[in-house]
């Protein structure tokens, strides 16, 4: 018989940080993005095709604690459906936190 006690887990804990879905959703000719974190960290927020192409990057650097908004304009893009990913790095606790959302662009 194994018994195990005193395991600790060293994890994000899913409210601490959130990427929320854009609005409006599809979009033209622009949306919102925002999301929330529950220290100041490093975040970068990237936008890619269905190709895995990277077409634009809306943040990368250090935020503060709380709620951000980002506009994205999709000037220039073919109407189709695009991701948008948040990296976050917690610098207090030395941690990450990765997101994904789907988006529609329509001319």
């Amino acid at each position: 018989e194994l018994t195990v006690t005193g395991i600790e887990e060293n994890k994000v804990v899913l409210e601490d940080y959130k990427l929320y879905q854009n609005y409006p959703n599809p979009f033209n000719p622009s949306t919102i993005i925002s999301y929330r974190l529950k220290e100041e960290s490093r975040v970068r927020l990237t936008v890619y095709n269905l190709n895995g192409e990277q077409i634009a990057v809306l943040a990368d650097g250090n935020k503060e604690k709380g709620y951000h908004e980002l506009e994205f304009k999709g000037e220039g893009l073919a109407s189709g459906i695009y991701f948008y990913r948040m990296e976050v790095k917690d610098m207090e606790r030395r941690m990450r936190y990765t997101d994904m959302k789907k988006m529609i662009y329509l001319k």
